[in-house]
């Protein structure tokens, strides 16, 4: 995970499927996340649709239609989107910050258990 001074974050995900200790390198990549807390992201990264950080929780769902689960907190909401069955092994989460609407955090999830 990498942050700044202003607390956004980049990170990745890795399981190590042996049965040893091994180097993140050496371990199957399973999901990664993008993190902003002041609207100024580490990094500019667009998923399909041009959906990125900063967009509104309204434009999301234009694009996107209805997410499988909506959670929330007092300060932010997630809304999950995943394509597997039931068991949200691979799926894409979106948080947002309640005040704004405004997408803060992306994170993609690709589990294989």
């Amino acid at each position: 995970m990498l942050k700044d001074k202003n607390g956004n974050q980049v990170g990745v995900y890795c399981e190590n499927t042996g049965d040893k200790d091994a180097k993140v390198s050496d371990c199957t990549l399973t999901g990664f996340y993008i993190t902003s807390r002041d609207g100024e992201g580490i990094v500019d990264i667009a998923l399909p649709g041009d959906v990125r950080l900063g967009m509104t929780e309204a434009e999301l769902l234009e694009k996107y239609g209805e997410p499988r689960e909506k959670s929330e907190d007092t300060k932010t909401g997630i809304l999950t989107y995943s394509w597997d069955d039931e068991l949200f092994t691979r799926s894409l989460g979106i948080e947002f910050d309640k005040d704004s609407k405004e997408i803060i955090s992306i994170m993609i999830d690709i589990w294989d258990y």
